[in-house]
C-alpha cells in the first residue's frame, strides 16, 4: 500500500490530507493509530524536502546554502536522527564537491600556465625564473 501525504495552503495556514491507493487508510486503521501516524508522516515529508534540496545542490556553495537554510529554520519538524543524518549527508556532499572543485581549479591553473609559457612548454610558474627589473633613478 502506498500512502500519500498532501499539504495544501489556506488563508489560515497549512492543512494536510493522508490517503492511500485502493482501500482507504482511514477504514483500515483505528483513529488512535492514525493520530500517531500523522507526525511520523509529517516528519518524513519534511526530511524528504531537505534531501531533495540537497540533491539539487550542484556546487559546494549551493550545499552551504542548504546548510544555512537548515540552521535558519526555526521549526524543522524532523527527529534528531533525521537532522543528524541530514547534517552527515551535507558534510559528505560538501567535502566531495569541494575536492572536485579543487581538482578542477588546479587543472585550470596548469592550463593557464601552459598557455602563458611561450619559450619552453615544460616551464611552469613554479620553475620559471623571475624577470630582472631594471633599476630606475
Amino acid at each position: 500500500m502506498k500512502l500519500f501525504y498532501e499539504v495544501s495552503k489556506h488563508d489560515d495556514g497549512e492543512g494536510f490530507t493522508i490517503h492511500s491507493d485502493g482501500k482507504d487508510i482511514w477504514d483500515l486503521m483505528p483513529e488512535p493509530e492514525l493520530r500517531k501516524l500523522e507526525p511520523v508522516l509529517s516528519q518524513a515529508v519534511s526530511f524528504a524536502g531537505w534531501q531533495k534540496e540537497l540533491e539539487q545542490a550542484e556546487t559546494a556553495a549551493a550545499v552551504r546554502d542548504v546548510r544555512y537554510g537548515l540552521y535558519e529554520t526555526e521549526y524543522l519538524n524532523m527527529s534528531r536522527e533525521q537532522i543528524s543524518a541530514l547534517h552527515e549527508a551535507i558534510d559528505r556532499k560538501e567535502a566531495a564537491l569541494t575536492a572536485a572543485e579543487g581538482r578542477s581549479s588546479e587543472k585550470q591553473s596548469i592550463l593557464e600556465d601552459l598557455k602563458t609559457t611561450k619559450t619552453n612548454p615544460r616551464e611552469t610558474k613554479a620553475t620559471r625564473k623571475p624577470k630582472k627589473k631594471e633599476a630606475t633613478r
